[in-house]
């Protein structure tokens, strides 16, 4: 279960200097359903199920060998 959280603040922190680049796309909108791709060969599916501040959601490691 994810429960949306807001919160309002004075300054932006500041941002790191070093990141990890991250691809990600939807399958479908009803329910939320997307994949993000960390590195190479590392995939994260994600279903998200609901409205509001309070939604089911799964995630699911898929792990992927291009093979040589």
């Amino acid at each position: 279960m994810e429960i949306e959280r807001q919160f309002l603040v004075e300054n932006l922190p500041s941002l790191p200097t070093e990141y990890e680049t991250l691809r990600q796309g939807y399958v479908a909108l009803e329910p939320e359903i997307r994949i993000r791709q960390l590195g190479d060969s590392h995939f994260v599916l994600t279903v998200k199920r609901g409205a509001g501040l309070v939604r089911e959601e799964w995630i699911g490691w898929i792990y992927f060998d291009y093979g040589e």
